[in-house]
């Protein structure tokens, strides 16, 4: 599973809605779980079917309109919206996670398969892990400015 969005949920619903961390834990299921459902789902489809790029176009879209949801979350988010929200970013991830391993199954000869399947590994690591950096410091650099502007300004000191 993506490591940076699932731990970034798990900040979040231990530093804004004040939760602990099992609690956390527990609120991050939805995500866990229709990831888990939803990559078991297009696995079988594509394998029923035999068309892995519609599954593609669909995790494209759900990821981004799951998390564009998520991004929504604030101080007085409902249990409906980042119940729901997690659960159409979870479809989007399951559903496309494997699908690439999948297409290279399917286009390449079988003796490059194995050779198809490490690069998508590789590229699949580097790009998450990148991805997760750049999370990682806007989500500080977003948290340091609205410290910054909710703390009164201090008093002019005189020279």
């Amino acid at each position: 599973m993506r490591r940076g969005s699932n731990e970034i949920h798990s900040i979040w619903f231990q530093a804004v809605q004040n939760v602990s961390a099992t609690e956390s834990g527990i609120r991050n299921l939805p995500l866990v779980l229709s990831v888990t459902v939803f990559s078991i789902i297009a696995g079988i489809c594509t394998t029923v079917f035999g068309q892995y790029a519609p599954w593609i176009i669909l995790a494209s879209v759900l990821t981004s309109v799951g998390a564009g949801l998520i991004s929504t979350f604030g101080v007085s988010t409902g249990i409906g919206a980042w119940l729901g929200y997690q659960i159409i970013y979870g479809a989007g991830v399951g559903t496309g996670i494997q699908s690439p391993l999948m297409a290279v199954q399917v286009v390449l000869d079988k003796k490059d398969i194995a050779t198809g399947t490490a690069i998508i590994v590789r590229l699949h690591y580097t790009c998450f892990r990148c991805r997760t950096t750049i999370l990682t410091i806007a989500c500080r650099f977003s948290s340091k400015h609205s410290v910054v502007r909710s703390v009164s300004p201090l008093p002019k000191m005189s020279s």
